[in-house]
């Protein structure tokens, strides 16, 4: 297990295995959706810009693009929507083959999304993350305005699972479910306000969501 909490408001930390590197499972979509959200901040995309679908594009889980009929191109709002509210593969796969194809390397730049100065090259080699490149990816996301739609999808999404039993749209979160590798990442919000980060990694835990359902809830009453 690993844990990654930081305040923003109080110099407030508290960080376990925080650089253990491990499977990230969907966590590392929030950084995917902040590249496309850079892309966008720099006019070379719209939100209502549309990325070609390819069939070889299709992961079989959740959401409307995998499981629905396929177009030809979807936009990128509706790509980035579905793959932070439902974790849809297909969504992702359709993001990243394109930023592959026409930006630069792709699991360099999720990495990197982060801010850490991070020297282990296996991490940027594919789906490899710790809490504390998640933490800091979230830190990120809040703290600049570029990416205030994608923490508005995440304030939306997963309701009543994980970090979000408790708090409903209070907190931006994005769990990764890969196998053994359970995970939750997610900033507290006060209002408008950040409070809190927390990035949860979990390996062959038994009753996780429990688990990281009420490790959040003693976050919560911690604030208190």
């Amino acid at each position: 297990m690993a844990i990654s909490y930081y305040h923003f408001q109080q110099d407030d930390a508290y960080v376990l295995n925080e650089d253990w590197m491990m499977n990230a499972a969907s966590t590392t979509k929030v950084a995917t959706a902040m590249l496309f959200s850079d892309l966008i901040w720099q006019g070379d995309l719209a939100w209502d810009s549309e990325l070609p679908y390819n069939e070889s594009y299709y992961e079989a889980g959740e959401g409307a693009v995998t499981n629905s009929e396929k177009k030809a191109a979807y936009t990128v709002e509706e790509l980035v929507y579905e793959m932070l509210t439902h974790s849809d593969n297909t969504a992702t796969n359709t993001l990243t083959c394109y930023y592959i194809d026409n930006v630069v390397d792709y699991w360099y730049d999720v990495t990197q999304m982060s801010g850490l100065d991070i020297t282990n090259p296996e991490i940027m080699e594919g789906n490899f993350a710790t809490t504390d490149i998640m933490a800091h990816t979230l830190m990120r996301a809040v703290e600049n305005e570029q990416y205030a739609t994608v923490v508005a999808i995440m304030r939306n999404a997963q309701a009543d699972f994980r970090l979000k039993m408790f708090v409903s749209n209070d907190m931006a979160a994005k769990y990764g479910s890969f196998g053994a590798y359970q995970h939750d990442i997610g900033v507290y919000f006060e209002g408008d306000t950040p409070l809190y980060v927390v990035a949860v990694f979990t390996e062959n835990v038994p009753n996780v969501d429990a688990f990281i359902e009420q490790l959040n809830l003693r976050l919560l009453e911690w604030q208190g």
